[in-house]
């Protein structure tokens, strides 16, 4: 019986005395309890908690978020960089400050 408990000690990642089956040594298994609990970010592969996983993507780089002003999705990390120029090729509407929304 003791042999059993302590070969099922050490597959467990205990490492057990072989004489008398003491307990010397248990691996910190907290980050592993914590990948069995999280979620793969499906943009950017971090580890996510579940529960945090819409606030996650409010500020993941690689969320994809639509142009304002041609409507193309563009990773966010990427979009500050595009939508400077694409605003420069747009040409709009001397009325677009006051609503109009043509575009040349």
């Amino acid at each position: 019986a003791l042999v059993k408990l302590v070969s099922q000690r050490q597959f467990c990642g205990d490492i057990c005395c072989e004489q008398c089956g003491q307990l010397v040594f248990q691996p910190v298994l907290e980050k592993a309890d914590n990948d069995l609990h999280s979620e793969l970010c499906s943009y950017c592969n971090t580890r996510i908690d579940p529960d945090k996983i819409k606030s996650h993507n409010d500020s993941c780089d690689m969320y994809p978020i639509t142009c304002n002003s041609c409507n193309r999705k563009f990773i966010r990390r990427t979009i500050n960089m595009h939508a400077q120029e694409c605003f420069r090729n747009v040409c709009r509407c001397k009325f677009y400050p006051i609503g109009c929304q043509f575009q040349v």
